[in-house]
């Protein structure tokens, strides 16, 4: 088995390696404290309000692993590969070296995957998501995983188990949307999330997952809006309607800004003034109205997502080098399990959910 594959393996099995490569601090870099952090909806909604229009996904990525091998020596292997995601839970994720595919881990709605060390035979583990024995063995990260801890699974926004709290930490929201096995640190002013951990029942992380810089998403089709959730009447006032209303504002220097207005009957002029001085941005700049036909706002991505395992000495790097929303190569035989091992040939196959022999 390479290094390479070694470490992925290792990394995705959850088997500890024996020296330390995780630096002593994993937070992103502190944001200017915000006078008003947004309550859990209003956060949600920003956070949900990035994922508009996205059903589909396809990246170019660059992957490293970095670990201690069994002298103690610090190593690091890549790899170039893919990463497709398509709603509401199919996902791809691979590695090549040399031009050929050594790496696969995937899912649909009803499994997982990991194919590894497919250059020397090849091994498949795989598991349910339905009628999972008691002994099951899981991966670390299982792929089905990865959307959330990049940020593109939508949230609701309106728990039926109450309001969970929003913490402030460094200037970013803290929070754990319920039921979802997650603890995430968000931009308050956009929902973009910034560090994502996987979390067991206890609260306890078990994967760290630190997001930095952005990457556009190429051929995003947008809903276009000018106030989304409501109508402007009587001589400009909005009234007060269900669901987020939002307004595209652009100032004299040519900055473009989306802001969620407040849920009440009030002129337009008052809401964005109040929706920009909870964002703490000054009404002051000259903002106008952008009209609905030249509204079409961007989905960034993060640029590099760095995955650590809590308690293990090993992370891997992904790196996004682009991402489209309009892949017409993206289809069903991606995520179709049965298909995958017809064509990937693993010697050995793995239930994951079967006690251990």
């Amino acid at each position: 088995m390479s290094a390479s594959l070694a470490v992925l393996l290792t990394f995705l099995l959850g088997c500890p390696p024996s020296k330390s490569v995780v630096p002593d601090e994993l937070l992103p870099p502190g944001l200017e404290q915000s006078a008003n952090m947004p309550d859990y909806a209003t956060l949600i909604r920003r956070y949900n309000a990035r994922l508009e229009g996205l059903d589909t996904l396809s990246c170019r990525t660059h992957v490293e692993a970095v670990w201690i091998d069994d002298k103690g020596k610090r190593r690091r292997e890549s790899g170039k590969g893919r990463l497709i995601f398509r709603r509401p839970l199919d996902t791809a994720l691979t590695v090549e070296a040399f031009g050929k595919t050594v790496m696969w881990a995937g899912s649909n709605q009803a499994m997982y995957w990991l194919f590894v060390n497919l250059h020397e035979g090849g091994e498949l583990y795989f598991g349910r998501f339905i009628g999972q024995g008691p002994t099951r063995r899981t991966l670390v990260v299982p792929p089905d995983a990865v959307p959330f801890l990049l940020g593109l699974m939508p949230l609701t926004p309106n728990p039926p188990d109450g309001t969970p709290e929003v913490e402030a930490l460094r200037g970013y929201a803290l929070i754990e949307p319920p039921g979802m096995g997650m603890r995430m640190l968000l931009e308050p002013a956009t929902g973009t999330p910034r560090r994502v951990d996987l979390i067991d029942r206890d609260g306890v992380s078990s994967v760290i997952c630190l997001l930095d810089g952005d990457v556009t998403v190429k051929d995003l089709v947008r809903p276009e809006y000018f106030v989304q959730g409501g109508g402007l009447v009587n001589g400009g006032v909005l009234r007060s309607s269900p669901g987020p209303r939002r307004v595209t504002l652009r100032n004299m220097d040519g900055q473009t800004r989306v802001v969620e207005l407040p849920d009440r009957s009030d002129s337009l002029k008052a809401l964005i003034e109040e929706a920009l001085d909870a964002e703490g941005v000054s009404a002051n700049e000259g903002w106008v109205i952008v009209p609905e036909a030249s509204v079409k706002p961007e989905l960034t991505l993060p640029e590099v997502a760095t995955l650590y395992p809590v308690g293990e000495e090993s992370k891997m790097v992904v790196e996004i080098k682009s991402a489209d929303a309009q892949d017409r190569r993206v289809r069903d035989a991606l995520f179709d399990l049965d298909l995958l091992r017809d064509t990937l040939k693993p010697d050995r196959v793995i239930d994951l959910d079967q006690p251990d022999e």
